[in-house]
C-alpha cells in the first residue's frame, strides 16, 4: 500500500522514452520485466534495456515472481 496519494497519468509515446522522460529528475527508476525475453534469448526486454541505457538515474529491473526468483 502506498504511503501517500498516487497520481495516474497516461502518456502516449514509446514506453522507454516516456519512462526516461518521466524519470528526468528522479533518484531511481524502477521498471518491471514480464519474463518474455528469455524465450527469445534475451535477459530482458526492449523497454527495460532502453531505460537502462538512457536514464540519467540508476534503473532497477524487477523480475516477476517465479521458480527462479522466489
Amino acid at each position: 500500500m502506498p504511503a501517500g496519494p498516487v497520481d495516474v497519468l497516461g502518456v502516449a509515446g514509446p514506453p522507454a522514452d516516456v519512462l526516461v522522460d518521466a524519470a528526468g529528475d528522479a533518484d531511481l527508476l524502477v521498471v518491471g520485466h514480464r519474463g518474455r525475453g528469455a524465450r527469445h534469448g534475451r535477459l530482458t526486454g526492449p523497454v527495460a534495456i532502453g531505460c537502462v541505457l538512457r536514464a540519467r538515474c540508476p534503473v532497477t529491473v524487477l523480475l516477476p515472481p517465479g521458480p527462479d526468483t522466489a
